[in-house]
């Protein structure tokens, strides 16, 4: 199928779907063996999805045109009349290719040694599912970088490792003639190797899967992923881009280039889209997500202010709310009673008014309610007297001899008077 029938069945369906931009080149060559072709078909009960096929023939004039047309049109008509899971479905298409090449050959001996490289990939706008047979390469760009999906069946990897294993150097590797012989074609013989594989993905604005020929490997995969960052998401204006870049890095042999490039939808108007794809609006999640994070932090410490963080201009500070808290446990206890304090003055007043402190009205030193007594202090004759309750004269002089070593403390509490003899004097 070529490029023009596959975009007049996508039109005669209504269909609004994404649209590969397609770019082909004879390059340096004097033939062009390079095939493509873009479908669009349904899948039951989930949106249109789009078969997208290219295939690099060889063979010469005759033989590789031939084998890269038959190869793509054998997919494009077996694909979307086969049920089952896409791999299989793939696989199938692969065998009817390979079977057609054997019927050519046989009606015409000509064409014998004629083969071609093919790569098949479903987009249903939630994975991709490929087959690919050769060295024609698949890249997914996707949030600014650009990653190869299919395998390479060419002589480069095992150069690539002997490369690695040291055997060869890396100006050998690449002058080596052996880089673009395939270890495995779609002939008229079943393929060796066989890459089919699925990835989830879904294009996003800004994001591209590019499935070319080998002879865009004229310029570097960075080469490619920079055109395709700057290209704004503009599909036909990043295969223009391409193209000129193969143009005008290729040499006198240079071989045939074709591109497939399937963009990602469109963004809203009045949105751009950043050259790295989604990297630009998940670096704003990530901002929004840190700005969260400090102001719950910020009210924290408006709130309450921890130990070891300093507080705020706004905030008091910690020791006057500790002040403030106390000062009504103070008065909430009315029932206790602050203890007078007997200073050394007081006493010298009190004894030269010739009246004895308060607590000798109690000489006896008896604890209401307790059944313990103290002794009075002896007299100079080592006799101890009992107190009637009036203190005698020779008592009362003692007493005021006593008071300058040490003054006895009266504590109230519930109407209980508790008293201590002085300390006698030494």
């Amino acid at each position: 199928m070529t490029d023009g029938a596959a975009r007049s069945s996508a039109a005669t369906a209504g269909r609004s779907v994404a649209w590969p931009a397609s770019r082909r080149w004879q390059g340096g060559r004097p033939y062009q063996e390079d095939h493509y072709g873009v479908l669009s078909f349904d899948i039951v009960g989930k949106a249109p999805a789009l078969l997208l096929v290219l295939a690099d023939g060889m063979g010469g004039a005759a033989g590789g045109a031939t084998a890269s047309r038959a190869v793509v049109e054998a997919f494009a008509a077996r694909f979307p009349h086969i049920d089952g899971a896409v791999d299989g479905r793939l696989r199938r298409c692969l065998d009817d290719a390979v079977a057609g090449l054997g019927d050519m050959v046989s009606a015409d001996p000509d064409l014998e040694g004629m083969g071609s490289t093919v790569v098949a990939a479903q987009y249903d706008g939630r994975g991709i599912a490929w087959l690919s047979v050769g060295d024609s390469p698949m890249w997914l760009y996707t949030d600014g970088k650009l990653e190869r999906l299919n395998a390479d069946h060419s002589m480069v990897p095992v150069l690539d490792q002997l490369v690695e294993s040291g055997e060869l150097s890396a100006e050998e590797a690449r002058c080596d003639r052996r880089r673009n012989m395939l270890r495995s074609a779609v002939t008229e013989e079943p393929p060796e190797l066989i890459d089919c594989a699925e990835r989830s993905c879904r294009l996003g604005p800004g994001d591209y899967l590019l499935i070319a020929s080998d002879g865009i490997e004229t310029i570097s995969a960075d080469e490619i992923a920079q055109i395709l960052a700057a290209s704004g998401g503009d599909a036909e204006r990043a295969a223009d881009a391409l193209m000129s870049a193969v143009r005008a890095a290729a040499g006198p042999a240079q071989d045939n280039a074709t591109l497939l490039l399937l963009p990602g939808p469109a963004a809203p108007a009045g949105a751009a889209v950043s050259r790295g794809g989604r990297a630009g609006t998940r670096s704003a999640v990530a901002l929004l997500v840190a700005s969260v994070i400090l102001l719950c932090v910020l009210v924290y410490w408006v709130a309450a202010t921890p130990a070891w963080l300093p507080a705020l201009p706004w905030q008091a500070p910690t020791g006057d709310k500790e002040t403030s808290a106390e000062k009504p446990n103070v008065k909430a206890t009315p029932s206790v009673k602050p203890t007078p304090s007997v200073t050394k003055g007081q006493n010298r007043q009190n004894t030269k008014g010739g009246k004895g402190n308060k607590q000798s009205k109690n000489p006896t030193g008896n604890v209401r309610g307790s059944p313990t007594q103290q002794k009075t202090p002896s007299n100079k004759k080592g006799k101890t007297e009992k107190s009637t309750g009036k203190p005698s004269p020779q008592e009362h002089g003692k007493k005021k001899r006593q008071e300058p070593g040490g003054a006895a403390v009266e504590k109230e509490n519930s109407g209980s008077t508790h008293s201590q003899d002085a300390t006698p004097e030494k």
